[in-house]
């Protein structure tokens, strides 16, 4: 019979499963350990029900083997019958937990997560976790599949555990990371990432780790000079060039950038990642045709690579040809692609029925998109909440009031700051872009773009004492420093150094006040545009998850609403020092709105200013492509086509007391 069952085995390994059943089967009724291999060997063969019932014989003859129970459940999940499976697992678990032996509690548990049985794999891990014969291996595999059962915090505390004993190595950092990762705990992941680099200098996957980590806090900077290691580590990879040259893009070093793009071909002439930073380069830059060129062959190289086809989309706006719509449905249908990859599909998919004139297709993606980034907003802990809005809304108000004007609070801001800012500020999507154009058209000042620090020092701002705080000296030297820290970034975007620059980070609208504190004498431009236009352009584009209200109508309509209460606000206290535009005007007027900004800002006349799409500058924005055009009505009305799909856009807007027409209280 021995010989039999070992015949059996040698020809299973073979892949001669008709005979390995047979023999198998000749090794009698009773025999547990041939039964579960007979049903291994049915199953290669697709003979299901006969493989089942051979599994179940095995089982009932031995209850304690934990391993057949494995097997069995092992059978059920490839079926897909995944609560059979647990219910199997678990008796796997329960037999090895009862044998008292680590070492067939971490066999079942092993045996379980190959499976991806993570339940019953858990629990068998969980028994075996404290034994002194648990590897670091073990405890690995332990918090993946408390991490796959949907437990990650028990899976993070089994790594602490490691760690605190001593015990933590390449493996322990690795797996912590994957799971901080995949949670998007970003401040997490970058903490235990800068430990893990302490621990081996040279890990790869630590630099990788920790570079994506800052890059997801938008620390861009900060990400790059840390993956610069990386390069020092592995420079002869050219993947590692494309990865610091996108860093670089994120912290606006569009030389840099560029220079570990051109060395990435140089090493690897096909490298899809780095045709297509350089066209998103030549995007920036405003050279559209090359930017075409480079983003077809990035995608000539890898026509997976997803982020390449929403530049496509952004380049040509819209129009694009039956090939990539094509291409663009066959994505969509691909059950392998990661969600947010599908969300940036179906965008640029939006773009080209929009532009085809398929509006009830478009909307269609759109929604498809944006539905996509609202349950991954609601995984990642970044879902939209209007009431912390509200509250935050009114504690910036606290800090300013009319009978505490912005002035008195204002500590003077020295004479030799050396830059002056002019801010432009409004929602999102509204023309903050063109206002940024025509002053940036001027030859004594330049365009900064949407600059990151003075959300970070309003963050900083309002977490700071109440507002009987701001008489004090310490108050003083608080704004001194935020003062310096804003210039410095500011001093960092400009080689010829003007002496004016234009932040149009449109989140400024919320920052008026501190503004006005850092700033006293700083030109502050508020932009408004239809907010059916604005809301729905804002809709339409893939926005971060630092924009949570962008994916829903109704949170969009909410949202504009409140920002315009901010502005009505900002107007009741220093009425004198914002200036109003409508994009309606700008459009009908361009001349007289341009000449009417220009002179706002203390700048004399600039002939120039009225051809802001002929300057040479960088632009980042969606508007990336459009900037480059002169003034016109063609980007207007484009929401007539979807009333029936933006009413709960407009009833929210409606409800906020906002005039659906003009943007403005009613």
């Amino acid at each position: 019979m021995t010989d039999k069952f070992s015949e059996g085995v040698a020809q299973f390994e073979k892949g001669a499963f008709e005979k390995a059943a047979a023999l198998f089967n000749a090794c009698g009724p009773d025999n547990a350990d041939a039964l579960c291999l007979k049903g291994a060997s049915l199953a290669r063969l697709s003979r299901l029900e006969e493989a089942e019932a051979a599994y179940k014989r095995a089982v009932q003859i031995a209850p304690s083997a934990e391993l057949i129970h494995a097997s069995y459940a092992a059978f059920l999940a490839a079926q897909k019958r995944r609560q059979d499976a647990e219910r199997a697992g678990q008796g796997a678990a329960e037999a090895a937990i009862r044998s008292g032996s680590p070492e067939r509690i971490i066999a079942a548990a092993r045996a379980l997560a190959r499976a991806e049985i993570w339940g019953a794999a858990a629990g068998a891990y969980r028994a075996a976790i404290g034994n002194a014969s648990v590897t670091e291996a073990d405890a690995c595999e332990a918090a993946i599949a408390h991490f796959r059962a949907g437990d990650p915090a028990a899976a993070l505390q089994i790594l602490d555990a490691v760690h605190g004993a001593g015990a933590g190595g390449m493996k322990t950092f690795e797996t912590g990371a994957v799971i901080l990762e995949q949670m998007g705990e970003w401040a997490r992941l970058e903490h235990v990432a800068s430990e893990w680099s302490q621990a081996f200098p040279n890990a790869l996957g630590a630099l990788n780790r920790r570079a994506r980590a800052l890059f997801e806090l938008g620390r861009y900077p900060e990400a790059a000079s840390i993956y610069e290691r990386a390069v020092e580590i592995n420079g002869n990879d050219p993947s590692v060039h494309a990865n610091l040259g996108r860093l670089y893009m994120a912290a606006r070093e569009l030389e840099a950038a560029q220079r570990s793009f051109e060395t990435a071909l140089a090493k690897n002439p096909n490298n899809a990642d780095a045709h297509f930073g350089l066209a998103r380069i030549a995007t920036h830059k405003g050279d559209l045709q090359k930017a075409e060129a480079s983003v077809r062959r990035a995608l000539q190289s890898n026509p997976a690579l997803i982020p390449a086809y929403e530049e496509l989309a952004a380049i040509t706006e819209g129009d694009m040809t039956d090939k990539d719509m094509a291409q663009l449905e066959a994505l969509t249908r691909d059950k392998a692609l990661a969600m947010p990859l599908k969300a940036t599909i179906f965008f640029a998919l939006g773009d080209g029925h929009h532009f085809r004139g398929e509006f009830d297709r478009a909307a269609q993606s759109y929604r498809s998109a944006n539905d996509i980034l609202l349950s991954a907003a609601s995984a990642e802990g970044h879902a939209y909440s209007h009431d912390a809005e509200e509250q935050r809304f009114e504690t910036i108000k606290q800090r300013s009031s009319k009978e505490r004007s912005l002035g008195e609070m204002a500590a003077p801001a020295p004479a030799d700051i050396g830059l002056s800012p002019i801010f432009v500020v409004g929602m999102p999507r509204s023309g903050t872009t063109l206002m940024e154009g025509v002053l940036a058209a001027h030859r004594n000042v330049f365009a900064a773009g949407e600059m990151i620090q003075m959300p970070a020092l309003l963050d900083e701002y309002i977490s700071r004492a109440p507002v009987a705080a701001e008489d004090s000296d310490e108050w003083g030297s608080w704004l001194d420093a935020a003062r310096a820290k804003y210039l410095a970034e500011a001093r960092g975007v400009d080689a010829e150094a003007r002496p004016h620059f234009v932040d149009k980070q449109p989140l400024n609208f919320k920052a008026v006040g501190l503004i006005k504190q850092m700033f006293p004498a700083a030109p502050i431009v508020y932009i408004r545009r239809s907010p059916l236009e604005t809301c729905f352009s804002i809709y339409r584009r893939n926005f971060s998850k630092f924009w949570p209200f962008a994916n829903d109508l109704t949170d969009l309509g909410r949202y504009y609403g409140l920002h315009v209460r901010y502005m009505v606000h900002w107007k009741s206290l220093c009425p004198d020092d914002i200036l109003f535009v409508e994009y309606s005007n700008v459009v009908d007027s361009f001349e007289s709105e341009a000449r009417r900004l220009i002179d706002f800002c203390g700048l004399e006349w600039d002939p120039s200013c009225l051809s802001p799409q002929k300057v040479k500058r960088d632009v980042a924005t969606f508007s990336r492509a459009q900037v480059r055009k002169s003034v016109s009505k063609n980007y207007s009305g484009q929401y007539g086509s979807y009333e029936d799909f933006l009413a709960p856009l407009k009833a929210a807007l409606e409800n906020e007391g906002v005039d659906v027409q003009t943007g403005a209280l009613k």
